[in-house]
């Protein structure tokens, strides 16, 4: 069950959080919610765990943990029959343990009885900077400029001749930027911002969610699914996912059927009743 966890002031500071990745530090600080236990014992889950703390975010859970384990953060066990699981082994001395609160966290029983063995985590390799071509003096080959971080948006270099680090290239030689692709979740974030402009009183992640998947689909330009979320704004229709694919691949939108009216009924009783009334006095 999750449990509402405090988070102290110092914990922003504190050096060793520091040197970890902002998603890292975010996804630690969701372990505090769904541990088993006061204890700190969580499942050996990562894509559940990511799926609990960062449902929508276009993250790598397993490098996320293995980031908590090469740091300390967290640590893996491995019970007497075999099983894993991840512990914190900090939570106890900085939330408030309720002593009401009766665990059934299987992972306590094992450590009771002991035998459980911690596993050392292994550090991922840093990943090999790509070899730089050889270019013989003069030649007019083109220059491929990297950047370890790049930026999520599309750069360009003037024609000035001057490259990012300020220092001009080799004679002959010119260069060519080559652009960054964002991630799925940075695009359907600023195409529910655009529609989020047009509609401010709209779910922005129940939206976003439904822009996901169309991206994910790969069968739309990110311009395409935001002028169709602009349409239905327009026209004042919801945002769901099958509301979504019918404007995109531009059929028309289903009528709703009919109301049954109770007017014309009414009124036709009326007059067969009038009718019936107007022939009884006729008669004789």
């Amino acid at each position: 069950m999750a449990r509402i966890r405090s988070i102290k002031p110092d914990f922003w500071t504190d050096g060793n959080m520091i040197g970890l990745s902002f998603a890292a530090r975010l996804f630690y600080i969701g372990t505090w919610n769904f541990s088993l236990c006061d204890r700190g014992h969580l499942p050996d889950d990562p894509m559940g765990l990511k799926l609990k703390i960062l449902p929508a975010d276009d993250v790598d859970a397993a490098a996320l943990l293995t980031e908590l384990l090469v740091t300390g953060r967290l640590v893996r066990r491995r019970s007497p029959d075999g099983r894993t699981y991840l512990f914190n082994p900090r939570l106890g001395e900085h939330q408030k343990v309720d002593t009401r609160w009766q665990s059934r966290c299987p992972h306590c029983a094992a450590e009771a009885e002991g035998g459980f063995v911690e596993e050392q985590p292994v550090s991922p390799e840093p990943p090999r900077p790509p070899a730089s071509p050889v270019e013989s003096p003069g030649s007019n080959a083109t220059r491929t400029v990297t950047d370890p971080n790049p930026p999520m948006d599309r750069r360009v270099i003037g024609g000035d001749g001057i490259g990012e680090d300020g220092v001009p290239p080799a004679a002959g030689t010119s260069l060519a930027l080559v652009p960054t692709a964002e991630t799925a979740t940075r695009r359907s974030r600023r195409i529910t911002d655009a529609y989020h402009a047009a509609e401010p009183m709209s779910k922005w992640p129940a939206v976003n969610g439904i822009v996901l998947k169309a991206i994910k689909a790969n069968r739309w330009q990110d311009d395409e699914i935001r002028d169709a979320l602009l349409r239905l704004a327009n026209e004042g229709r919801p945002v769901t996912v099958d509301t979504l694919r019918i404007e995109l691949n531009g059929l028309p939108p289903p009528r709703a059927a009919p109301r049954p009216s109770t007017t014309n009924s009414r009124v036709d009783a009326a007059l067969a009743l009038a009718a019936e009334l107007e022939r009884q006095e006729i008669e004789p």
